[in-house]
Formats: structure tokens, C-alpha cells, sequence
């Protein structure tokens, strides 16, 4: 079945604190089993980078949803488009924490197919099983 790919940046807005982070994920996580998208969140502490897979309604419902959260600021599409395959089937919305700043500078500085380039090289630097 074609899934639907957008791949977006924010930043956790100030007022909420970085424990906010499990809340989200737990609640993404119920949602996102419910209505058949996956995908994988990168969270320096900061900044996120989100890609979100499935099918192309529930993807850009989901976006929006995620637009109107005040626990995110600064949201940026970076890439969005038609794919054959999900890449994330193992879990609904993977999170996986990095220590370093730089490794989302690079990607949130780009868009497209460059963007989900450098988040598909990143994909075997990052601890997925945590």
C-alpha cells in the first residue's frame, strides 16, 4: 500500500519543560497505532525532527494536530512526498534522544530530498533500540 511521507522540524516551545517530551510521545504513540502511521522523532532538547509515514489523510490531519500544540514552536515542513513503503514498520513513533546540537543543524537547514537524506544517513548513527 503507498504511504505518505512529511518530514517537519520545531522547537519545544519555552514554557514547556523537556519531561513534556515523554507526555507527547506517549499520547503520539496511541494515536499514530490508531490510524496507521509511523515514523521516527530525533529530539536534541530542543529541537525536533519528525518524520511521519502513512496513509496521506491521517498524515497531514496529524501534522496540523501538531501544528495547534503549544508544546511545539517554529514548525517547518522541510519534505513531503508519495513513498511506496513506510521505513519505520517496527514501531508507531520511534524517539530517539541525541546529545549533540549539530546533528539537526545540518538537516534543519536543508529541504526536500536533501533533508530526508541527511535523516536517512543519520538513521545508523542512532541508538533505535532504546
Amino acid at each position: 500500500m503507498k504511504s505518505y511521507e512529511i518530514l517537519y522540524t520545531s522547537v519545544l516551545a519555552r514554557d514547556a519543560p523537556v519531561t513534556a517530551v515523554a507526555g507527547l510521545m506517549s499520547g503520539a504513540r496511541k494515536f499514530n497505532q490508531a490510524h496507521g502511521i509511523t515514523g521516527l522523532m530525533v529530539f536534541d532538547g530542543e529541537r525536533f525532527v519528525h518524520l511521519l509515514e502513512g496513509p496521506r489523510d491521517a498524515v497531514f490531519a496529524l501534522l496540523e494536530k501538531i501544528r495547534l500544540d503549544p508544546r511545539h514552536t517554529d514548525m517547518k515542513t522541510l519534505h513531503y512526498a508519495a513513498q511506496e513503503q513506510a521505513r519505520f514498520n517496527r514501531f508507531t513513533t520511534g524517539l530517539v534522544p541525541v546529545e549533540h546540537n549539530d546533528v539537526l543543524g545540518k538537516l534543519t537547514a536543508t529541504q526536500g530530498a536533501t533533508a530526508l537524506s541527511h535523516l536517512v544517513d543519520l538513521i545508523p548513527l542512532l541508538d533505535l533500540d532504546r
